[in-house]
């Protein structure tokens, strides 16, 4: 689900890493980049996946993008049900945290600085793919800090994150785009995503 300033819900996919030798010497898509960025303008950011002492920046934005987007209010009754209000939000981002932090064998935060200050994050979590008998990723929301978007932050937060999951041995990764979102869909498409002509569904247990 990209949320705002990652500029959620159609499946999109990017392969992480490639099975033969000639595709491991051409460079990703991902690695490409979008050939229509100014990155004399991009600001300089370091990444990192999320620590307990980043908690409190990540909950902010988090509750930023569960609270705020638009295309996320599309689906927010079926993603999130009773938990749907802000305060329920804050809740279950809580819950969600610390799951991350207890739990890294479910996945992580990936968080995006400024200095030291936290511009973005991505949720990531893991899944089995048979069509590749391997382990893959997926984007559960991306998100931009209000004020710094329309930076290049987005596309920097995923291409790192590409190749950190990629290092990892992690071979696909995958995220959904909100139908209305056409920004989001170009924002993929330059980052070498591959749309999967799927819908996306969601039942509360």
């Amino acid at each position: 689900m990209l949320g705002p300033g990652a500029a959620s819900a159609e499946p999109w996919t990017v392969k992480a890493s490639a099975s033969s030798s000639a595709a491991q010497k051409e460079t990703p898509r991902w690695a490409k980049g979008n050939p229509m960025r100014n990155l004399t303008s991009e600001p300089e950011l370091h990444f990192r996946r999320m620590t307990s002492g980043d908690r409190r920046e990540a909950h902010d934005l988090l509750v930023e993008l569960l609270s705020n987007d638009e295309y996320y209010r599309d689906a927010r009754e079926a993603y999130a049900g009773d938990k749907a209000d802000r305060e329920g939000a804050e809740a279950a981002v809580g819950a969600a945290l610390t799951l991350f932090l207890d739990r890294p064998d479910y996945g992580f935060i990936w968080m995006s600085f400024e200095e030291e200050r936290a511009v973005g994050c991505a949720l990531v979590s893991y899944a089995i793919a048979p069509a590749l008998g391997e382990v893959i990723a997926n984007l559960d929301g991306v998100v931009v800090a209000p004020g710094q978007r329309r930076r290049g932050i987005g596309t920097q937060m995923l291409e790192a994150l590409a190749g950190h999951v990629k290092a990892a041995e992690i071979a696909r990764l995958d995220v959904s785009v909100n139908v209305r979102n056409g920004p989001g869909r170009e924002f993929c498409i330059a980052l070498g995503f591959l749309p999967t002509y799927e819908e996306r569904y969601a039942l509360l247990l």
